[in-house]
């Protein structure tokens, strides 16, 4: 299995497959919650891991129930490791691998669609 992707990175790309779903850019889906847009990029970059009241939050922005989101994180998961990408719980210090498993996992969450 090759190394690539940290869990967060298929939080954050499910996210904002919704949110770009949804017709929203990232202000559009924070505004008035308890996050801000820079928080929320960090989030979709997985550079930062969401609470489950952020999480509740913006499935409701999306318009998508929350169990449904969980469910295609979940999915993404399974695919990626299908795909013989290991998914890190940790961020490792190779960026490039990093940038490989991004590209990798955004086309994992088209597929999942």
């Amino acid at each position: 299995m090759q190394s690539g992707i940290v869990f967060d990175q298929v939080v954050g790309a499910v996210l904002a497959h919704y949110r770009k779903a949804a017709g929203l850019n990232q202000g559009e889906a924070v505004e008035g919650l308890s996050l801000g847009p820079s928080s929320l990029s960090r989030l979709e970059k997985g550079d930062y891991s969401l609470s489950m009241e952020q999480l509740f939050e913006l499935s409701r922005r999306y318009n998508v129930p929350m169990a449904e989101v969980t469910a295609s994180i979940e999915q993404t998961f399974d695919n990626a490791i299908k795909n013989g990408i290991a998914v890190e719980t940790e961020k490792k210090s190779n960026t490039g691998l990093l940038l490989l498993g991004a590209a990798a996992i955004a086309a994992l969450v088209i597929a999942n669609r």
